[in-house]
């Protein structure tokens, strides 16, 4: 099925998460994932090791930075 068809289907799981506003139809979505990105930074800086988050597709990819002796 094509996805513009699929889109406008009224008996599909996407209508159903639109009018549920869940996922990327959440109003609130892009708050609750800044909240989720501040938190995990605020727990990086209190652990005091080197991370660094990069966005990748949505999903976040922790980097751990190795000591000079081969350990975290």
């Amino acid at each position: 099925m094509p996805t513009a068809e699929y889109e406008t289907r009224t008996d599909s799981v996407l209508a159903w998460k639109k009018a549920q506003k869940l996922g990327r139809f959440d109003p609130e979505a892009p708050s609750i994932e800044q909240q989720k990105l501040q938190a995990s930074e605020r727990e990086v800086e209190e652990r005091g090791k080197s991370k660094q988050f990069l966005p990748v597709d949505c999903v976040f990819v922790v980097l751990y930075h190795r000591g000079d002796n081969g350990t975290d």
